[in-house]
């Protein structure tokens, strides 16, 4: 079996980001949305590791939420993953 290579990916750390959030009254998917000006969709599936965020969601969290990209995002590192 070949190898192949995943890219590194940046997550949402989830719990910090509905902590902050919470903080900032927005405790809905929904509020949270408004408040980035993003779908609802798109908080979702970030928030549940579907998608990685776009440059503009993690712009858009880090200014609203008044925080550095490391407090609210991890840089998962490359690794070598098989083919099934």
């Amino acid at each position: 079996m070949q190898g192949k290579m995943i890219k590194p990916r940046l997550v949402l750390r989830t719990h910090q980001f509905q902590r902050m959030m919470r903080a900032r009254g927005c405790e809905t998917a929904s509020a949270q949305a408004a408040l980035l000006g993003v779908t609802v969709s798109t908080v979702t599936r970030v928030c549940s590791g579907h998608v990685q965020p776009s440059g503009a969601f993690v712009a858009r969290a880090c200014d609203v939420l008044d925080v550095g990209l490391a407090e609210l995002f991890e840089v998962v590192p490359a690794s070598v993953g098989s083919v099934a």
